[in-house]
């Protein structure tokens, strides 16, 4: 079991002192400044600095598409019923939203007044700075690299979509399997029924920011609304034509 203990200390109103540790000898410091306003300081900055450590930094050595074989240690019960929507503190909740998509299953502690390798007396303490913008940490949409159409953002719709439209089997890792197929290297861009553009240009007001990619040797295709140089992972359907 991978575990990872983390635990806030408020500073000031917008920065925030997170320590965490996995396992006895990888620890470290967090501090993180806020980019927003909120009653519940300690509580988001737990929550980014989660987020940070298994996405970004990736402290497991990898990037979790399931939370199975995987304990967090946290301070507050309110990080789980924020992941199981029973939370009244709803300032946080746009923070835990990663949890329900990327940790799907993972065994959660409570555990307060935990002591901690790391110290910020000591002069060799491995302490980083981290800014939260509200626009990066507050979004469930989870990045990942592909080979074919590059860095993309998978969204929850997109992969509740994909369950759906799942025929093989009951999916007990559905972002992993999905994750899967979208790094198949001979992924490429396939035409977009005339039907499928109108229904999009009606939500998205605008057809001309939409790409369908599939191959051939499978039965999805995957549609991403496209910003720039930002793919977003909006639907996933059985294969057109």
């Amino acid at each position: 079991m991978m575990t990872l203990t983390t635990t806030p200390q408020l500073l000031s109103p917008d920065t925030v002192r997170v320590f965490w540790d996995v396992g006895l000898k990888r620890n470290g410091i967090l501090d993180l400044t806020l980019g927003l306003n909120t009653q519940e300081s300690e509580l988001v900055a737990e929550l980014c600095a989660m987020r940070y450590l298994l996405l970004e930094r990736q402290v497991f050595n990898r990037k979790p598409s399931s939370g199975k074989g995987i304990k967090l240690r946290v301070s507050t019960g309110a990080i789980r019923k924020l992941m199981l929507g029973k939370s009244t503190k709803r300032e946080a909740l746009p923070y835990a939203q990663f949890l329900g998509s990327c940790m799907a299953g993972a065994e959660f502690e409570v555990q307060r007044n935990m002591d901690f390798k790391a110290s910020a007396d000591d002069p060799q303490a491995n302490i980083e700075s981290l800014y939260i913008d509200p626009a990066v940490y507050g979004t469930p949409h989870l990045a990942f690299d592909t080979p074919a159409i590059g860095q993309i953002f998978v969204t929850v719709h997109a992969v509740q979509q994909y369950v759906e439209r799942n025929i093989s089997g009951e999916l007990t890792r559905p972002l992993s399997s999905l994750v899967r197929r979208l790094q198949h290297p001979g992924l490429c861009l396939r035409p977009i029924p005339e039907k499928v553009l109108r229904h999009k240009a009606h939500k998205y007001g605008s057809s001309s920011n939409i790409e369908a990619w599939g191959h051939t040797t499978s039965c999805f295709t995957y549609l991403f609304l496209v910003d720039g140089a930002k793919r977003t992972l909006v639907t996933v359907f059985r294969r057109m034509g």
